[in-house]
C-alpha cells in the first residue's frame, strides 16, 4: 500500500523546531487550488510540510520565502490528537534560474 502526497507551492515561512534529541524544519507553503469557488475565485491553502535532519538541513539553509517548491512526502498520523502531518521526503526548489532536488537520504540532484 503506498502513502504519499505531492505538493507543488510558494514558500510562506521555514522555521526550524526542537524536540527532546531532535531537530526538525517546518516548511508552510501556500497551494492554489486547480478549481474555482463559488465567487469564481481561485482559493489557496497554507500546508504545513515536516522535514527531519538532513532534508531539514538543507531546506532551513537554501529556501526562503517566495521560492516556488515540489514536496513529495508521506502522511502520518498523530497519536496523540489524531490529525495527519506531512512529513517531507524529497523536496525540488526553483531558484534564480536554477533547479535542485533533495531527499531525505541526502541524495542531491541538479
Amino acid at each position: 500500500m503506498y502513502n504519499y502526497v505531492m505538493l507543488m507551492g510558494t514558500v510562506v515561512k521555514v522555521q526550524p523546531e526542537f524536540v527532546v534529541n531532535q531537530k526538525y524544519v517546518n516548511l508552510t507553503i501556500s497551494c492554489t487550488r486547480p478549481f474555482r469557488n463559488s465567487e469564481g475565485e481561485f482559493e489557496t491553502d497554507e500546508l504545513v510540510i515536516r522535514c527531519y535532519d538532513f532534508l531539514g538541513e538543507l531546506v532551513q539553509e537554501r529556501l526562503r520565502e517566495g521560492t516556488k517548491v515540489t514536496v513529495k512526502g508521506r502522511l502520518r498520523q498523530s497519536n496523540r490528537d489524531g490529525l495527519c502531518m506531512i512529513i517531507g521526503e524529497h523536496v525540488m526548489f526553483m531558484g534564480e534560474g536554477e533547479m535542485h532536488a533533495i531527499d531525505a537520504d541526502g541524495k542531491e540532484d541538479c
